[in-house]
């Protein structure tokens, strides 16, 4: 009976969140722009200083609410 309950729950919650209307409905409560300007300054290489070149990247950050997570997203926007 409770993991019936449990996968119920699970599935509405990703429903109501995970679907387009969620996403326009939570999309009002982010900054804009996350990053104004590059934190991390250039060289003369076109790479920043810690020596990654990301142009033409994609990258996927999970945790990205808070902490270690959000920074990384924000460096990496």
């Amino acid at each position: 009976m409770g993991q019936t309950i449990t996968t119920t729950q699970f599935y509405l919650k990703g429903r109501r969140q995970s679907t387009l209307t969620g996403y326009l409905r939570h999309k009002g409560k982010y900054r804009e722009p996350v990053q104004g300007a590059v934190v991390v300054n250039g060289n003369e290489d076109g790479l920043t200083s810690d020596g990654f070149d990301m142009s033409g990247k994609v990258v996927v950050v999970t945790g990205a609410n808070s902490g270690i997570g959000f920074d990384l997203a924000t460096y990496a926007a």
